[in-house]
């Protein structure tokens, strides 16, 4: 009988993929003549990126594996299930990072063959990206609000209003940027304001909502548990999954943001881009470590 491939063995297997694809593949002119850049220093670019997108993708799969080890320790017991939506989730916002950028490097090359493809592309990087959180965030939402219901918390008042005030000037803001942005000569997004607005803007507040609750709630559970070791390592995780959440929404918030083609250089595309992910990895390795300290205090 086939043995079920390993987290480690997934990594390998998709870097080496992304690495060979982001070297091989032709990309698209519009996309260099943007960043002011040549065909080599793009090259260039993602060689230097190879490391940094390794330890990064590394730390995201690492803390996936951690949390499903930890959720299988529980399977019995009533958190288990709990637990086990809050690994699925991490881990498809762990593949999140890796599966859009291996899509969008095949569709750029499409393009760069096919010109009228662009619009097509940029759709279904756009649809992709949106995915990712929508689907992860729901999961750890149905993680976290279990395990509030096993405790019989609910969050407090001032914070929930203080949550949906930041959650709403944040929405509002990023509906009129990306509505002013589609009235640009050339509409970034190549959607209708309608389609805009019900399939992208709409899906992304609740995604992000609900992920904003569900780290509220994780803490929660947190404080409710019993056991200061146990209390402060559920912290730890609860932590590292804010700083994730935070990181992803902000990456998704800037994109949508700054969709249109502006003049930004490419340096500073870079360190805005590098320094987010970066931010997710630091979350990603808090959830592991925490999820590996859980696991050792179950095996006691």
């Amino acid at each position: 009988m086939l043995r079920k491939p390993s987290v480690l063995t997934w990594y390998i297997v998709l870097l080496i993929i992304g690495v060979v694809l982001a070297l091989v593949l032709p990309t698209y002119p519009s996309l260099l003549k943007v960043l002011d850049i040549t065909t080599l220093d793009y090259r260039l670019a993602i060689f230097t990126l190879i490391l940094p997108f390794a330890i990064i993708w590394f730390s995201a799969f690492y803390a996936y594996d951690k949390l499903e080890q930890y959720a299988h320790k529980l399977h019995q017991a009533k958190e288990g299930k709990a637990f086990k939506n809050i690994a699925d989730g991490v881990r498809i916002l762990a593949w999140g990072l890796v599966i859009p950028i291996i899509v969008s490097l095949i569709l750029a090359a499409i393009s760069a063959r096919n010109p009228g493809f662009r619009s097509a592309q940029i759709i279904i990087d756009n649809y992709l990206m949106l995915l990712v959180p929508l689907v992860g965030f729901t999961y750890i939402s149905r993680g976290t609000r279990t395990l509030n219901v096993l405790v019989k918390t609910r969050p407090g008042l001032i914070v929930t209003r203080l949550l949906v005030l930041a959650y709403i000037a944040i929405g509002v803001l990023f509906s009129h940027f990306v509505i002013h942005n589609s009235n640009e000569p050339i509409n970034p997004y190549r959607l209708s304001s309608w389609l805009l607005i019900f399939t992208i803007i709409v899906p992304y507040l609740y995604a992000w909502f609900i992920g904003l609750l569900s780290t509220y709630e994780l803490w929660l559970y947190a404080q409710k548990t019993q056991g200061l070791i146990y209390k402060q390592v559920l912290s730890q995780v609860a932590g590292g999954l804010v700083i994730v959440i935070l990181g992803s929404i902000c990456w998704q918030y800037l994109s949508g943001v700054f969709e249109a083609e502006s003049k930004a250089s490419f340096s500073a595309v870079f360190i805005i881009f590098y320094s987010l992910l970066s931010i997710q990895a630091i979350g990603f390795g808090l959830m592991a470590f925490g999820a590996k300290r859980l696991k050792r205090i179950e095996e006691v």
